[in-house]
């Protein structure tokens, strides 16, 4: 099995914030050094509307 990782992205602000998590994930990446990234959202666009 492939050891995995969650990391929430924060928010829209979190790449020009610096604080204790910001410093955290800096320092994560350079440890990690993954192979592959895999990206679940919940955010997407859509052409259909949906009426309700």
């Amino acid at each position: 099995m492939i050891s995995s990782i969650f990391v929430c992205h924060g928010g829209p602000t979190l790449i020009v914030e610096k604080h204790k998590y910001t410093d955290f994930l800096k320092d994560l990446r350079k440890k990690l050094a993954p192979k592959a990234v895999v990206i679940f959202t919940a955010h997407w666009e859509s052409e259909i509307a949906c009426l309700l």
